[in-house]
């Protein structure tokens, strides 16, 4: 490992998530809110997706600005989102380097959206969308699924020597803190 921080401690995470959470849902939710409103002339907060096939343009918005949300700025900021940015994080290759286009795809879309997806709103909006498809009991299950993967994930980020989640070790990434960089 050629950088010199040391591993993302799990409550710097912990906020750091809860601040992108936030963020990438309110992003997520813009399209949804914009059309419910039209839809209903009511100013009342709504991100349900909207009936027929309206649903589907909107709900598909939402899930590509959530995924932008989480790839775009670790391209931009060099492994950081905001929250990672606010709480002194970066993700970095096991090589210490900058993240490719490839791992940031496999490590948010692959890993964050797709396996642990219960944990970010962009998903449930897929899953929605699979709803309509699949049907609501399917739907369940992959929910319960997405949990059992999201736990299992979380406990490789406590207990793993390099804290890496699930959607890391898919990637060949891990957190650091970058605190210890300045130094």
């Amino acid at each position: 490992m050629k950088s010199g921080g040391r591993a993302a401690p799990p409550m710097r995470r912990l906020i750091a998530y809860a601040v992108d959470w936030y963020l990438s849902a309110i992003l997520s939710g813009l399209p949804l809110l914009l059309a419910n409103a039209m839809r209903t002339g009511l100013p009342v907060p709504d991100t349900s997706l909207p009936p027929g096939s309206s649903g589907w343009l909107y709900g598909g918005a939402g899930t590509l600005l959530g995924l932008l949300y989480y790839m775009l700025p670790l391209l931009r900021w060099e492994g950081q989102t905001p929250g990672k940015r606010l709480l002194g994080l970066r993700v970095i290759t096991l090589d210490g380097d900058r993240l490719s286009l490839r791992q940031v795809l496999i490590r948010q879309a692959a890993g964050l959206l797709l396996l642990e997806g219960v944990l970010v709103f962009p998903s449930q909006l897929l899953r929605e969308l699979f709803a309509r498809v699949a049907g609501g009991q399917a739907a369940q299950i992959l929910q319960y699924a997405m949990v059992g993967v999201a736990i299992v994930s979380v406990l490789m980020g406590i207990y793993s020597r390099q804290r890496q989640m699930l959607h890391d070790r898919l990637a060949g990434t891990f957190e650091i803190y970058t605190h210890d960089e300045d130094k």
